[in-house]
C-alpha cells in the first residue's frame, strides 16, 4: 500500500514545472509550455500510481511506480477518484478563484501530444505562457490535496522533554 497522491511520482513532476517556469524565464515559451503541460500530466498521475515490486533475486525485490499511459490531461483527470477530483478542484478555486480546473486541463488537454514536434504538420501553431502558469498553481494545489489527505505527522508537545525525564529515570535505575 502506498499513499496518493504519490510522492515519488510528484517530485517526478515538480522537475519538469521547475524547467518550464525556468524556460520561460529566459524567453523559451514553447520549450517552457511542453514541460508545463508533460508536469501537469504527471502531477495527474500521481493520483492513479500503482506500486510495482520486481523480484531481482535472493528473496529481495525493487519497488517501482506504474502511472496510466496516456497524455490527454482531462482523460487522466476523469480516471481520478471522484472524491480526489472535488479536492482538486476546491483546492485551485482557492488559487485560482474564477476559474474551472476541468474546463482549463480540456482546453490543455494535448499541448503535449500536439506541440512538442513543433515542426511537423498537425502541431499546434502556437502555445502560450498560461499553461506555465497551470502548471505552478496545479503543483500549489495537489500539495494542498496532499496535506489534506495525508495531514503531517506533527509530535505532541513537550514529547522531547518527556523523553529526555524518561531516559533520565532510566539511567538513575542502572547506577
Amino acid at each position: 500500500m502506498h499513499n496518493i497522491p504519490d510522492i515519488r511520482v510528484l517530485r517526478a513532476a515538480n522537475e519538469y514545472q521547475e524547467v518550464s517556469e525556468l524556460c520561460s524565464q529566459h524567453g523559451k515559451v514553447w520549450g517552457g509550455a511542453i514541460n508545463a503541460a508533460l508536469a501537469i500530466e504527471i502531477y495527474l498521475k500521481a493520483f492513479l500510481s500503482e506500486e510495482e515490486k520486481i523480484s531481482i533475486g535472493n528473496g529481495l525485490s525493487q519497488s517501482f511506480k506504474k502511472t496510466q499511459r496516456g497524455h490527454d490531461l482531462f482523460s487522466l483527470y476523469e480516471k481520478i477518484p471522484e472524491d480526489l477530483q472535488v479536492l482538486l478542484c476546491e483546492q485551485y478555486k482557492l488559487i485560482r478563484k474564477n476559474s474551472n480546473l476541468p474546463d482549463l486541463l480540456i482546453k490543455n488537454k494535448d499541448v503535449f501530444f500536439q506541440a512538442r514536434y513543433m515542426y511537423e504538420q498537425n502541431s499546434l501553431v502556437s502555445v502560450g505562457n498560461d499553461i506555465i502558469s497551470l502548471a505552478k498553481e496545479f503543483r500549489d494545489t495537489v500539495f494542498k490535496v496532499a496535506e489534506l489527505v495525508h495531514p503531517p505527522i506533527t509530535k505532541p508537545p513537550h514529547l522531547e522533554e518527556v523523553i529526555a525525564k524518561r531516559k533520565a529515570s532510566l539511567i538513575n535505575k542502572t547506577s
